[in-house]
């Protein structure tokens, strides 16, 4: 026997297949829209993490911006203080100067050469004295311009010959001479 059917099955199965593209298509879009939010979940986890990093950056930078600033008062104060010792050590040494000075003029002022008047103003010493010949002061005068550690640039300013209560001839003259810039340390210190 023959069977037919008369069913309309055609219909049945593009209802079907119909059923199956949207079932497909709704799955679909369901992936779609899950690979979506899971991306972006992705994304702004990924974006917090580079927020909470430059927070930690920024908040680094900052403290090492005090830091400098910090840095640069000290350097400041240190270089006050330093001026300030350099100004005490200056003061403490020039208090000795006037001790060199004539250690000096002891030193460099030939035997018979007699110094009475000694004046400074400021860096200027005018040396009075009296001595038994012209020789004996250009002599003086050579061993301020060689030998003299803290004098230098001696300057005749007047010669004149005179002679003694005693009646002896000599020469009384007036000579001055700067006296160098005495700093921290003195030039060829013994």
């Amino acid at each position: 026997m023959i069977k037919i059917n008369l069913l309309p099955h055609r219909e049945r199965k593009r209802r079907q297949r119909q059923q199956q593209f949207y079932m497909m298509l709704t799955l679909c879009a369901m992936a779609g829209v899950l690979t979506i939010l899971l991306i972006g979940a992705v994304i702004a986890q990924q974006i917090a993490a580079k927020r909470a990093l430059n927070q930690m950056i920024q908040t680094e930078v900052e403290k090492l911006n005090m830091e400098i600033a910090q840095i640069s008062d000290i350097r400041v104060q240190i270089a006050t203080l330093q001026a300030r010792q350099q100004t005490v050590e200056n003061l403490q040494w020039e208090q000795n100067a006037p001790v060199y000075l004539l250690e000096e003029l002891a030193r460099l002022t030939p035997d018979d050469v007699q110094l009475r008047n000694l004046k400074q103003t400021q860096q200027r010493v005018t040396l009075r004295g009296r001595a038994p010949s012209g020789e004996r002061v250009s002599e003086f005068m050579r061993n301020l311009g060689a030998q003299a550690r803290w004098l230098e640039q001696p300057e005749l300013i007047e010669l004149r010959a005179s002679t003694t209560d005693g009646g002896k001839p000599g020469y009384d003259f007036t000579l001055a001479v700067n006296a160098r810039k005495f700093s921290a340390a003195p030039p060829n210190a013994p």
